[in-house]
């Protein structure tokens, strides 16, 4: 699928395709990103006629997990889809005091499957990509960027959250935002501090759109 995405001069084009592959991972965190993300994996299937088994892992830390799994529930529950779900993966001491990702995490699923494409909703700050210039220099940016691992397939690395956020818009999908949680410091309510909350809030802003309020349940319209 190829989606225009932003408003100029924050504007992208996504050419988003799946290799041939027996199985598709994917990472899955309950925030913006791997929720869409998650998303697109699902349509680019269904638009290729492609029936290929959905693995999804999460990590053990807060806050992760229990909204990892609201997420995989309401968007099994929008495509009606099946997933295979597995256990959270324990997250090293290290890995969580410097608030990094742990890749031995996704080396070790990688080297469960003899034909995977894995998948993570992850995007280097703002900074990093083409439109550094021009974005405002008073934003908070992260310490660290995402190494270039073999094995992960990062459709969003260099995107702008804006452009991320559009994503849900033009898939019409734009009423799964409020299903999504954000921050990485702490459980509802967000902390509205921390560079995932900010990098959030400045996407939205970019767009012109205002975040919905958050819901931690499911409401299924009648």
């Amino acid at each position: 699928m190829k989606l225009n995405l932003g408003i100029a001069p924050f504007d992208y084009e996504l050419d988003f395709t799946i290799p041939d592959v027996d199985n598709i991972g994917l990472f899955v965190a309950g925030g913006l990103d791997s929720t869409i993300l998650l998303c697109m994996i699902i349509e680019e299937l269904n638009n290729t006629n492609r029936t290929i088994p959905i693995h999804i892992w999460t990590c053990d830390k807060p806050p992760d997990p229990k909204n990892a799994a609201r997420i995989v529930d309401v968007i099994g529950k929008e495509y009606n889809q099946g997933f295979v779900c597995y256990d959270n993966y324990s997250v090293s001491d290290e890995a969580k005091a410097n608030g990094v990702f742990d890749f031995e995490i996704t080396r070790k699923v990688s080297r469960q499957f003899d034909s995977i494409a894995l998948y993570m909703g992850a995007n280097n700050s703002w900074e990093k990509t083409q439109w550094a210039s021009q974005t405002s220099s008073d934003k908070p940016t992260l310490s660290w960027a995402y190494p270039e691992e073999p094995h992960m397939i990062y459709p969003f690395l260099w995107m702008l959250k804006s452009q991320m956020i559009d994503i849900y818009y033009k898939l019409n999908k734009e009423h799964l935002i409020k299903y999504t949680y954000s921050c990485s410091k702490k459980e509802h309510p967000r902390c509205n501090k921390c560079y995932s909350c900010i990098e959030a809030e400045t996407g939205f802003d970019m767009l012109g759109k205002t975040r919905p309020e958050f819901l931690e349940h499911l409401v299924i319209d009648t």
